[in-house]
This record gives structure tokens, C-alpha cells and sequence, in this order.
């Protein structure tokens, strides 16, 4: 607390004292401890808290800090654009990129351009050009681990696949009801409500109904018919599997509140056993709740509810070796840090991680925006994919449904193979005994499944980055 900043404050660098100290506690004590004498070595872990610099008492607090070296650590040190990364170079090395101004000219611009639609050779080789002068720059500074080169030697296999599930026919019905809305004239507010309303409708249909400021608004003991969703259908069949055939714990991720209510009817329908954390936890009750699940058996926690944005980051549910990303964020890092939270140390299991979409709908527009953030993410030399909002053609396929496809994503990323059922995943040697009894049980609507586990997403068009989920540490 304050008073061991208080003993750290007078010492000198030679006393070799170490100081551990949250975010919060250090902006809050900052003043005092600007009055320190200089600090030999500033580490700085979950880094891209930094990305946002302009402005944020956080940078400045620690900018302010007198420090003789400083050492940033991260998985996702590019979330979005070059923007940012700009930011976390700035803080580690100051100057050694130049100016912001200088740096948007001669690196952020051309690197963007060569990823706009209808880009010359030109472009795309000054892009080329300009990357692999950004990363010579920055590769004598920075070092990356990538999680597959270290945790694969400490922990059992983790299989990755993308489940996309069809679109009931209520969900069609509506979809197209409520795309027809939708103009090019729509200002940008009203169409991110709109594009938010659809997120919610690819989860259940149920979602649109009245919500309270306490949640979704269910009767405990009506009867919600999850088949109405193509995704809920899977996930309900994935669960019955797992529990009738393992001792295998289950962690289910959403972004929506809401829609983790309406996962919960699912599971109290079968009377599983489960525990839940959201933003509504008390922040003192939430690694009581972790532990519970962690060393709870099967029959007192089967499956733990948690919401991205208030658990997704930091939590340890090794307890569970199957994970279900039911719907993805805009952020890529954001998905593959709430998908991390069952592969980290002390898991003694093979871990399966399922990421589910709703076909031909917004959420493959999302997927591709993620796997274009995503080449950006994982290599300096390899920054072509830097936008960040939608494009108009992004925003068409977003307002409009395509309804007889398996999968769009497939068809804009041409290495992907087909799928054709039981025969595609014996072919790539799938032993998930679940997903092997679901695909053939629910073939009609887990209508395409694509694994990333060794190989990763392949960038769209002519890309050729790695995993975006294969974040490492980057110091």
C-alpha cells in the first residue's frame, strides 16, 4: 500500500529494492512517487494499456517516472493500427521512430493505402517497402515469443476450430426485416444500433425482446426454444455430448450480458451446475468464483458463464479444457485473450476451443475484419491491414444476408478447404469424440467448420500472415 511506496520513495538504485504496483495505485500515487529517486528498471506488463496515449493519465504518470531503462511487455502490442503502435515505441524508446507527423508520412499512410480497395502495384510495393524499413527499425528492440513456441512445450495440445452455424428460418425472416432499414444515407450512430440489434439477433432471436436495466427480460418458467437459433442449437448439442461422454469442464464466453442470460436459461434447462462473472460481480468475489470452478468437481460447476469484456483479460479457468467463443468482438485481441483463459499454466489437459459464427451474417464480416487486424497484429513486416471501421462494401455485406452460403469467409480466403461433414474432419484427423457425434447430429446447422490450430487464418486476398490468435510476448 502506501506505506511501502513511501519506504521506496528515499532509496537509491544501488539498494536494488523491487516495487510491485497496480495501474490504478500508481496513477493514484504518482505524485509521490515522481519524488523517487531514479529508477533503474521500469517493467511495464499488459503494455498496450498504453496504446491510447494522447491524454491518459496513465502514460503520463509513468511517462513522468525517472527511470534509467524501460521494458514493455504485451501479447496484442497492435490491437487496431499502426496508430497505437506508435504509442508503446514511443513510451519504450523515445524518438527512435521520429514524430507522430513524420511517422503517419512515411510509414501509417502508405502502409494503409496498400490496403485499400483497388490498390496499384505501386502501392502495395512502397507499402512493402516502407514495412520491412519499420521492422528493421524496430526489430533491434523488440523481442517476440509467440504463445505456440513456448506454451506448446509446457502444456498438452490446444485445437482450435471456427464453427459456422446456419441461420434459423425466424432469424432469416427477421434479418432481412431488419436490413431493409438500412441506407448508405443512415448516419453512423443509428447504424451502429442497427449493426448492434443483428450481433444480438445472430444469438438468439429472443435477444430483441424488451431488456431491463437489470437484463434480459425472461420469464424463469417459460420455455425458450434454442433451436430458433442455428448457434444455440450446436452449442446446446456440443454440451449434451460433452457431459454425457467426459469429465470435461466447460467455460462459455459472450460480449453481450444479455446473451449470457439467455445461455443461462439454456444451462439451468438441464439443470447443469454453473457459476457466472460479469460486470455485475463484485470484484472481491470474482477470484473466489474462479477458484471454485478451478477445483470444484463436475458435478458442482460444469459450466462457467463469463463475459469478454469483464473477464476476458487475466483470469485463470484452467478447470476447464473446452471453451465456446459464442459471438466475436470487433477486436481481435480482445477474442484471443478471453480465449486464453483455459490454455495458461497448470492445465493438465488437451484444450478445445470452439469459435462460433452465425453464417453469411454480420459476424463473418467481423471474422474478416479480425483476420485483417490480425495481419497487422503479428508482424511489424507484414502491416498491409491496418483500417479499422467498415468500408462501404464491409457495411453492405454486413446490412444484407447471404442466405444460401456455408461459409462467405471461405470463399474470400481460397486456401480454406471445403467441408464436407464427418469426411472433412476425419480427413484432418479430428478426435474430438463431441464434435465428431454433433457434426453428423446437427449437419444442418453446423454447416461448415474450418480448424486453426497449427496453420492459422490466412489473410484475405494476398496476404500471407500467421495466426491472429497466436499472440506471443513482445518486449
Amino acid at each position: 500500500g502506501a506505506k511501502s511506496i513511501q519506504a521506496f520513495v528515499p532509496l537509491k538504485p544501488q539498494h536494488s529494492e523491487v516495487l510491485i504496483i497496480s495501474y490504478e495505485f500508481f496513477r493514484k500515487h504518482c505524485g509521490l512517487l515522481a519524488k523517487s529517486k531514479k529508477v533503474g528498471l521500469l517493467v511495464v506488463d499488459e503494455g498496450h494499456r498504453l496504446k491510447s496515449a494522447a491524454g491518459t493519465k496513465t502514460f503520463a504518470a509513468l511517462d513522468a517516472l525517472g527511470t534509467c531503462a524501460r521494458l514493455l511487455i504485451s501479447g496484442t502490442p497492435i490491437q487496431n493500427n499502426l496508430a497505437e503502435f506508435y504509442n508503446i515505441v514511443e513510451f519504450v524508446n523515445p524518438g527512435i521512430l521520429g514524430t507522430q507527423a513524420s511517422f503517419r508520412r512515411l510509414f501509417e499512410r502508405p502502409i494503409a493505402a496498400a490496403n485499400q480497395k483497388g490498390a496499384s502495384t505501386f502501392d502495395r510495393t512502397h507499402a512493402e517497402e516502407r514495412a520491412k524499413i519499420l521492422d528493421d527499425v524496430t526489430s533491434k528492440f523488440m523481442l517476440r515469443r509467440l504463445q505456440k513456441d513456448v506454451l506448446s512445450k509446457l502444456l498438452p495440445p490446444r485445437h482450435e476450430c471456427l464453427l459456422f452455424c446456419k441461420p434459423s428460418s425466424k432469424q432469416c425472416l427477421m434479418y432481412k426485416e431488419m436490413t431493409s432499414e438500412y441506407s448508405t444515407s443512415m448516419n453512423g450512430q443509428t447504424a451502429l444500433t442497427l449493426l448492434t440489434e443483428l450481433r444480438r439477433l445472430c444469438s438468439h432471436p429472443d435477444l430483441l425482446r424488451k431488456t431491463s436495466s437489470e437484463g434480459l427480460v425472461l420469464n424463469p418458467r417459460s420455455s425458450i426454444n434454442f433451436s430458433l437459433s442455428g448457434k444455440m442449437a450446436v452449442l446446446e448439442s456440443m454440451l449434451l455430448t460433452i457431459r454425457s461422454s467426459s469429465e470435461d469442464k466447460v467455460v462459455i464466453v459472450s460480449n453481450f450480458t444479455s446473451t449470457l442470460d439467455i445461455l443461462e436459461h439454456l444451462v439451468i434447462s438441464h439443470g447443469w451446475p454453473f457459476l457466472r462473472l460479469d460486470g455485475n460481480t463484485s470484484p472481491s468475489d470474482r477470484q473466489g468464483l474462479v477458484d471454485k470452478f478451478n477445483k470444484g468437481s463436475i458435478e458442482k460447476s460444469f459450466v462457467f458463464l463469463l463475459s469478454s469484456k469483464a473477464g476476458g483479460c487475466g483470469l485463470n479457468l484452467i478447470g476447464a479444457s473446452r471453451l465456446f467463443m459464442f459471438d466475436p468482438d470487433y477486436n481481435p485481441a480482445s477474442d484471443a485473450q478471453a480465449m486464453s483463459r483455459i490454455y495458461r499454466q497448470g492445465q493438465k489437459k488437451s484444450c478445445y476451443i470452439y469459435r462460433m459464427f452465425t453464417s453469411g451474417t454480420v459476424e463473418e464480416v467481423i471474422l474478416q475484419k479480425q483476420i485483417q487486424k490480425g495481419g497487422l497484429a503479428n508482424t511489424v513486416e507484414n502491416v498491409s491491414s491496418k483500417r479499422s471501421a467498415f468500408t462501404d462494401d464491409e457495411l453492405r455485406d454486413c446490412f444484407s444476408l447471404n442466405e444460401n452460403c456455408k461459409c462467405d469467409t471461405m470463399h474470400k480466403i481460397t486456401q480454406w478447404d471445403d467441408y464436407e461433414g464427418i469426411k472433412t474432419l476425419k480427413k484432418h484427423g479430428c478426435s474430438d469424440f463431441p464434435l465428431l457425434q454433433v457434426a453428423d447430429k446437427r449437419k444442418d446447422e453446423l454447416v461448415f467448420v474450418h480448424f486453426t490450430t497449427e496453420s492459422s487464418f490466412t489473410p484475405l486476398e494476398s496476404d500471407s500472415d500467421d495466426d491472429i490468435d497466436d499472440k506471443g510476448s513482445w518486449g
